[in-house]
């Protein structure tokens, strides 16, 4: 699948909103929720009940189904062009609730009530972990592929690194280090998002105005410091102060006008890349998966194309407004070869 290599074109640097994955971490009451819904026609996927005080359109996230079947309905291809014309920005808050919810489906699913224990309760089960993980990035990968300014809402953890010295023991001395939630590890779902951002904000307390004694404005930084992570693939000032959605805008856009002149490139508004695959194209390559898989693993297939196409349906009655259903096939079926550790010759 796919166009050849000879047709590329050498592409500038993106410039707007439109496409940007951000992620905006940081502890309560500081504002990131009500500041990301402030970006342009704002939809607020919410993980758990909540958003009472925010004004806008709020869809509650109750399980990983209501997740997917929402993920399809953003990023399907027949009705696309009427939600990007009703919605600018998708704001998940937060992206551990909807992690947790993934890793609840999965463990239902194997009727255990721990992640881990899936691989030991039975001979030949998968890596829970590895099937969690790859379902949640397929979904994000489907929504942030549209178009759409991706809003992830994270809280803040505090956890130990090593400052590279010893103490007189010999022992590593350690320090305080804040981060995303859950993003410690390297296959972590919540390391996935903060790794795939254009931009991660830290949101900090400015404290109190000892004269009014209300709650000063907080302020966000976009560049990692001994104490604390934060990046960006741009230019951008390391420092917002304070923290609202206008100045964040008007900071990504300066930091995009900045790595263009960095690298002498055109400044080019978003492109949704669409490969071209056809209803065919996906079915020559699944074929061979369905011919090996089928004969080991009847029930799973017919899941993994039930969950796409409805009840009864097979891969070869999906329609060409379906593609992103076959694609989800396909990499479902791939997934499931991989995991049980099966050859698939492509080339039959």
């Amino acid at each position: 699948m796919g166009n050849s290599l000879l047709d590329l074109e050498e592409s500038g640097v993106s410039y707007g909103l439109e496409g940007l994955k951000i992620m905006i971490y940081g502890g309560n009451t500081l504002g990131k929720t009500p500041q990301a819904m402030r970006f342009p026609k704002p939809l607020l996927l919410m993980g758990e009940s909540g958003g009472s005080a925010l004004k806008g359109y709020k869809k509650l996230i109750k399980s990983k189904k209501v997740f997917i079947d929402t993920v399809k309905e953003l990023t399907d291809d027949k009705n696309l062009d009427s939600m990007k014309d009703k919605f600018n920005t998708i704001v998940i808050d937060t992206i551990e609730d909807i992690i947790e919810l993934f890793e609840i489906a999965i463990c239902k699913q194997y009727g255990v009530s721990d992640v881990g224990e899936i691989q030991q309760l039975e001979k030949g089960n998968p890596n829970g972990y590895s099937v969690y993980r790859k379902e949640f990035k397929q979904q994000i990968n489907l929504l942030t592929g549209c178009g759409y300014t991706v809003v992830f809402i994270a809280h803040e953890e505090c956890v130990q690194i090593p400052t590279g010295e010893n103490d007189k023991d010999g022992n590593a001395i350690t320090k305080d280090f804040i981060q995303p939630k859950g993003s410690r590890g390297d296959k972590s779902s919540s390391r996935f998002i903060r790794d795939i951002c254009d931009f991660r904000f830290f949101v900090m307390s400015n404290g109190i105005d000892k004269e009014t004694n209300k709650t000063i404005m907080s302020k966000a930084y976009c560049v990692q410091t001994d104490a604390f992570y934060a990046g960006s693939r741009f230019n951008v000032k390391p420092v917002i102060n304070p923290f609202t959605a206008e100045n964040i805008i008007e900071a990504i856009e300066e930091a995009q006008k900045s790595s263009a002149e960095e690298y002498d490139a055109e400044l080019v508004v978003y492109s949704r890349n669409t490969d071209n695959y056809t209803k065919e194209d996906y079915l020559v390559d699944i074929k061979p998966y369905m011919k090996k898989l089928y004969s080991l693993y009847p029930q799973l297939v017919l899941d993994i194309i039930e969950n796409q196409l409805g009840s009864d349906k097979k891969v070869s009655d999906a329609t060409e407004d379906q593609l992103t259903e076959l694609e989800t096939i396909y990499n479902n079926l791939v997934d499931l070869a991989t995991e049980r550790g099966i050859y698939v010759d492509t080339e039959e």
